[in-house]
């Protein structure tokens, strides 16, 4: 994946790398709710098991989601209705 150039999988119209790519790949903090949502919805686009469970609360957290297992979800797009 060419992470300077496609679009973030989100849904934010930005580029990956300007938007969830810095939690991701960088290893910022999402600052908001919103954020953090679409930065999870991306990483399960992407299959990113390690900042899924990262950024999962440890009481509830699996051991493991076994995202690279057959078949695997497709996933559509991500629209955000609102956010408080």
């Amino acid at each position: 994946m060419d992470t300077k150039t496609i679009h973030c999988p989100c849904g934010s119209n930005k580029k990956y790398i300007e938007c969830c790519g810095r939690y991701l790949d960088k290893g910022e903090i999402a600052p908001t709710a919103e954020i953090l949502m679409r930065s999870r919805y991306t990483a399960y686009t992407l299959g990113r098991e390690d900042y899924l469970l990262a950024t999962w609360y440890h009481s509830t957290r699996p051991i493991s989601l076994e995202l690279a297992s057959e078949p695997r979800s497709k996933w559509l797009g991500l629209e955000v209705k609102r956010h408080e």
